[in-house]
């Protein structure tokens, strides 16, 4: 990927680094904008010229679109892989709701939505959005089904319907939320592009005929649109292969009929629940946008949640906790300490490992510059002079009435030399965090 310099972009800002944008220089700023982390409006100084200027040099090449009251952003890709760069907003995972359903598990359904809440490595994850599906046809029953889900949530919606008069009639209820108009067929788009000018609100185009979806995005230039490369006929496989098309035109050809993001309704082509969780991992790792999903089990959503984590991560700075001392529980002066480093998830398995167990105990956090222990081993950050640095930075001396130290099995090999350089009693834990709890019940007495 080629990125313009840095000077060009400068010379293109104000030069008063007055710091309104929230960054010192307009240099650093000029960086930012390089690199995707910040927008050209956040500037209050910028004339249209220079936007119009600077939008050319520096927008992705795929398209942002925005929906909800919110303003739920999707798209933005600069690059195709994330080593290049990073991937900036994270695909939107979206539930969908039947108005085939009676009223009661409507609501049961939405409140379960909104309340849905799980944490992984210190991050807590919930649904991003909801689907209302007009499966009856009926425009009054759409209307009310968007009216029932609206009145219990505020998530940002998205509207299924290939009829663009049920569309309408869901819009009489939902057009302050800004949702998502799902989806415009060839015979179907006029109509639906004239609600989405009325309405502004984003339009998504479906067809699996890649020939097809880019004439369609021809007529709706101008519009915010996705993509929905898929028809009742088509194969997995075959549906992957059309995303990925896509987003390589987008990216590698700069096809501007080719430069929006994708939405993908796994809720009509995953017919058993089983198969849904793996094919949204496929398209998740694979350019989906947007990916819309009938089941809210846990089992189906966390491995979702936790693949989307990892992919849209930067890979250039890796998740770090800040090092010291940590308490798992409420510990007290007979509490064990326990030496790991500093990798976040290294640091949220050890802490949930122990407190799911009830364990109370010291944490040391040693500064591995977000390596892992066998990673910092390797690279010379597992050091005893670390170690006894760490020892006295923290003053755990002061809260505990023993001198034991528990560390990692994977650097036992550390053990005398340790023992040597703090004058403590080095024990050597399990290699696995796992495995804590009990190796403490079985292993730690208290002094």
């Amino acid at each position: 990927m080629s990125k313009p310099s840095p000077i060009i972009v400068y010379n293109l800002l104000p030069k008063k680094n007055c710091g309104e944008c929230k960054v010192a220089t307009c240099m650093a700023f000029a960086l930012k904008l390089i690199e995707g982390e910040a927008e050209f409006e956040e500037c209050p100084y910028l004339t249209e010229e220079q936007k119009i200027k600077l939008s050319s040099l520096i927008s992705p090449p795929i398209k942002i679109v925005s929906f909800g009251k919110k303003k739920l952003i999707v798209g933005g890709e600069r690059v195709l892989f994330r080593h290049e760069l990073r991937f900036l907003h994270p695909a939107v995972l979206s539930i969908n709701i039947s108005d085939s359903l009676n009223e009661e598990a409507i609501k049961e359904k939405t409140f379960y939505i909104k309340n849905f809440i799980v944490e992984r490595a210190g991050e807590k994850f919930s649904i991003d959005s909801i689907t209302i599906t007009s499966d009856s046809g009926d425009y009054e029953k759409f209307r009310k089904t968007v009216k029932l889900v609206m009145d219990i949530s505020d998530l940002p919606l998205i509207l299924y319907s290939l009829n663009p008069k049920v569309i309408q009639a869901g819009l009489n209820e939902a057009v302050d939320n800004k949702p998502i108009l799902c989806s415009a067929k060839p015979d179907t788009l006029e109509s639906f592009i004239e609600i989405s000018k009325r309405y502004s609100c984003p339009l998504t185009l479906e067809s699996s005929d890649l020939n097809e979806l880019k004439i369609m995005a021809e007529k709706a230039e101008g519009l915010e649109v996705l993509l929905n490369p898929w028809s009742p006929s088509i194969k997995p496989f075959k549906l992957l292969s059309n995303v990925i098309t896509i987003r390589r035109c987008g990216i590698e050809l700069k096809m501007k009929e080719f430069s929006h993001p994708i939405l993908v309704a796994l809720n009509l082509i995953a017919k058993d629940a089983w198969i849904e969780p793996f094919l949204a991992s496929m398209l998740i790792t694979r350019y989906a946008n947007v990916v819309i999903l009938n089941s809210t089990a846990v089992e189906a959503l966390l491995p979702l949640f936790i693949l989307r984590q990892s992919v849209y991560s930067n890979p250039r700075i890796p998740a770090t906790v800040s090092p010291g001392l940590y308490e798992a529980g409420k510990p007290n002066k007979n509490s064990p300490v326990i030496l790991t480093t500093n990798y976040a998830l290294t640091y949220y398995l050890v802490t949930g490992d122990l407190e799911n167990a009830g364990v109370n105990c010291y944490i040391l956090i040693l500064d591995s510059q977000g390596m892992s222990v066998l990673n910092a081993l390797a690279g010379g950050f597992l050091s005893s002079e670390a170690i006894k640095k760490l020892i006295q930075n923290s003053k755990i001396e002061e809260k505990v009435s023993h001198r034991k130290l528990i560390i990692p099995g994977g650097i036992a090999k550390l053990k005398w030399e340790i023992e040597e350089a703090l004058g403590w009693e080095v024990i050597v834990g399990p290699e696995e965090s796992s495995e804590l709890p009990a190796f403490l019940r079985k292993e730690w007495s208290s002094p």
